[in-house]
C-alpha cells in the first residue's frame, strides 16, 4: 500500500522517492527511447516493470550511450521489496478521473493512480522521472498497452506539444489524427489502413507538436480492438496478446511484433479527422469546423489524462487551427475506408 502523511515540499519529497530506487532489491536495467524528439533513459530494477512498460515502446528504442534529456526510474514494490516515501496528503484532493494529482509545483508533479496503485512524479527542472508501482502483475492491460501517459502529458505539455486520445495512420511522411468517443469507429478505420500498408503511429493516444510543424509522433505500438469487432480481422486473431483474456479485456495487440515495418515515428500532420458511424453503405467525407475537432479532442483527452491545466485548452486550440478538420461518415462497405483516408492525405 502507498500510505501518507502531511508537511513536506515537492522537492524534498522528490528526492526522497529518488533515494528509494536505490534502496530497491532487484537486477537493474537499463533501456533508452526516442519519444518525440526527447532520448529518455528508463532504469529500472527487477523485471517485473520491464515486461509491463517496454513491449508498449519497444519501437521508440534507441542508443542507451545518448546522453538523456530525460531520466526515469522505476519498480514495483512487490518484486524489489522497495516503496516510496509516504504520499503528502493535501487539503482539498479530488479525484479526477480517477486519479489524484497531489504536491504539485511549477517545477514537481505527482500523479498517484490509485485504483491500480501506481504514482508518477516529474521534476521538470531536474529532468528526472519516476513511474512505481505497488505490483507490476497487478497493472490493468491499458495502462500495460498504453504506459505513462501521465509522464508524458506532464513532460511534453511544458514544451508545447501534447499527448491526445487518437489514432494516427499515414503514408509517405504525412499523417492523419484519428479522433473520436469510443464506438465511433476510430480504432476499426485505423487497422483497416493498417491492413491497407499504411504508416502506422497511433492507435489510441498520439503526441500532437502544433508548433513548427504540426507534427505527429508515436507513443506506442500497441492496437486496441473490442472482441465483438475481431470478425472483421481475422489476420489479427493469433498476434492478440491477452486472447485468453477477452472476457474482460480489449484484445491488444503489439505491432512492433508483427508489422514493424509500417510504424512510423513521427510523420507531418496533415489533417484531423473524426470517424462517424453512418449506418449507410458508402463512406465518404466532407470539411467541417475546427471547433468540432476541439470539442472533440477535448472530451476523450481530458478523460485519459491527469493534472491537466490552462496548457490543455491552449494546445489543443492551436492544434485544431494548424490542420484541416474532416468528417469521415464510416460505411458498411469497408474497402472505401482506406480510399476515403487516400483521398483525405491528397485534399489540398
Amino acid at each position: 500500500m502507498i500510505s501518507s502523511v502531511p508537511n513536506t515540499t515537492p522537492a524534498a519529497f522528490f528526492s526522497a522517492a529518488w533515494a528509494q530506487f536505490d534502496a530497491a532489491q532487484g537486477e537493474n536495467w537499463r533501456d533508452s527511447l526516442r519519444v518525440g524528439g526527447t532520448n529518455c533513459l528508463i532504469e529500472g530494477k527487477g523485471h517485473g516493470m520491464r515486461q509491463a512498460l517496454l513491449p508498449a515502446l519497444a519501437h521508440l528504442k534507441s542508443d542507451v550511450s545518448v546522453a538523456p534529456q530525460l531520466h526515469l526510474r522505476t519498480w514495483d514494490g512487490a518484486e524489489t521489496h522497495g516503496g516510496l516515501p509516504p504520499l503528502p496528503v493535501i487539503a482539498g484532493d479530488a479525484f479526477e478521473h480517477g486519479r489524484i494529482a497531489r504536491l504539485c509545483s511549477d517545477s514537481h508533479l505527482v500523479i498517484w493512480e490509485p485504483h491500480f496503485s501506481s504514482v508518477t512524479l516529474l521534476d521538470r527542472i531536474g529532468r528526472r522521472a519516476i513511474y512505481f508501482a505497488t505490483s507490476a502483475q497487478a497493472l490493468p492491460y491499458y495502462e500495460t498497452a498504453a504506459p505513462l501517459r501521465a509522464l508524458w502529458h506532464a513532460w511534453f505539455s511544458s514544451q508545447g506539444a501534447l499527448p491526445v486520445h487518437g489514432a494516427c495512420v499515414g503514408r509517405n511522411g504525412r499523417a492523419l489524427l484519428l479522433t473520436a468517443p469510443a464506438g465511433s469507429g476510430k480504432s476499426t478505420t485505423a487497422l483497416l489502413a493498417l491492413a491497407a500498408g499504411f504508416d502506422y503511429l497511433a492507435d489510441d493516444w498520439s503526441l500532437l507538436q502544433p508548433r513548427g510543424g504540426p507534427f505527429a509522433h508515436s507513443l506506442f505500438n500497441t492496437a486496441k480492438l473490442r472482441p465483438n469487432n475481431l470478425h472483421r480481422f481475422p489476420a489479427l486473431r493469433e498476434r492478440i496478446h491477452n486472447f485468453d483474456r477477452l472476457d474482460d479485456e480489449k484484445a491488444t495487440i503489439f505491432l512492433q511484433q508483427h508489422f514493424p515495418s509500417q510504424l512510423r515515428a513521427s510523420a507531418q500532420l496533415k489533417a484531423i479527422v473524426l470517424p462517424r458511424v453512418s449506418g449507410k453503405p458508402d463512406t465518404h467525407f466532407e470539411r467541417t469546423s475546427s471547433a468540432a475537432a476541439w470539442h472533440a479532442l477535448l472530451k476523450v483527452t481530458a478523460q485519459g489524462v491527469a493534472g491537466s491545466g490552462r496548457e490543455l485548452f491552449t494546445l489543443l486550440g492551436e492544434l485544431v487551427r494548424c490542420a484541416p478538420v474532416y468528417t469521415l461518415h464510416l460505411g458498411h462497405q469497408l474497402d472505401q475506408v482506406h480510399r476515403a483516408l487516400e483521398a483525405i492525405l491528397q485534399d489540398e
